[in-house]
């Protein structure tokens, strides 16, 4: 399932799984399966607002695709159609409002990204791709060698027939996203159990009463999947048929280094970004590269 789908699909679950359902009391006693970023999130937000939340995570917190994402803040080319390339321009919003509502603790680069393209056809299609983006609004321009060079001048690109600059993406470091939702989050009151397994769900006469960990049996009246992978596994507890694309990547971490780069950079043969630590991490494509084998 790709990310549109699972939009779609689950915007409708959440509608019409949780009747009744009222955030703000203390009386509504919310588990999240999933410590990753999504869940982070979802406990931060629902804590804030009141709601009585237990974060149920089966390794530890970032574990799994959070932690290996390239994290890459953007509603570029790839965000198609509108309505999915809006609910991403709503994203990059919403990182500008949770770093001014965490009090400037969230570090998020906003360097923007270069793309380049070092042959005809593809710089053609760059063009058109930011034409078409720019219609939408999206602040995107094409910039030729001289600002390409002011921009970032520690990257060395040859042979750039085309190259456009996005002025309002960025970047983070997952895992730092996740310890700084999760802390905040644990202030005001929220549990976490970790390492801890959803094993089953007690549902009776249609509703959730609470859920089986690996630790012990939890009370709840509502449960929220952000569990990744393992997302369809908890899904068919609850008798949902959730299907998953499998699309794994590789990606590659460098040792803290001095700065040199201040964009995301998208080559024509790879990306790269340097984090506000210093480590550079690099891959070949955002499509997965299932043919490639870690060493």
């Amino acid at each position: 399932m790709d990310r549109r789908s699972f939009v779609k699909l689950f915007g409708g679950l959440t509608l019409a799984g949780l009747p009744g359902v009222r955030v703000g009391a203390r009386a509504n006693r919310i588990g999240i399966v999933g410590g990753g970023i999504i869940g982070a999130s979802v406990a931060y937000h629902l804590v804030k607002r009141g709601a009585d939340v237990t974060l149920f995570e089966k390794e530890r917190p970032a574990a799994g695709a959070t932690g290996n994402s390239f994290a890459w803040i953007n509603a570029g080319f790839s965000k198609r159609p509108w309505a999915y390339y809006y609910l991403n321009r709503l994203g990059i919003e919403s990182y500008r409002r949770l770093q001014y509502d965490l009090g400037g603790e969230l570090e998020v680069q906003w360097g923007g990204s270069l793309q380049w393209h070092d042959n005809p056809a593809s710089a053609q299609r760059l063009r058109a791709q930011v034409r078409a983006h720019q219609k939408w609004g999206y602040p995107i321009n094409l910039v030729d060698q001289l600002e390409f060079d002011r921009l970032s001048p520690n990257l060395i690109a040859e042979n750039v027939v085309t190259a456009a600059y996005g002025s309002a993406e960025g970047t983070v470091d997952p895992v730092h996203v996740v310890d700084v939702l999760l802390s905040k989050a644990r202030a005001m009151g929220l549990k976490v159990e970790s390492p801890c397994e959803v094993t089953g769900l007690d549902i009776r006469w249609g509703r959730l009463r609470g859920v089986k960990t690996s630790k012990t049996d939890v009370e709840l009246d509502v449960l929220v999947v952000a569990a990744g992978v393992d997302t369809p596994r908890v899904a068919a507890m609850a008798g949902l048929d959730v299907p998953l694309k499998d699309s794994p990547g590789i990606l590659a971490h460098t040792t803290p280094q001095s700065r040199y780069l201040d964009q995301i950079a998208l080559a024509p043969k790879g990306h790269i970004k340097q984090n506000v630590d210093g480590r550079i991490v690099t891959g070949a494509t955002f499509s997965g590269t299932p043919e490639i084998k870690p060493t």
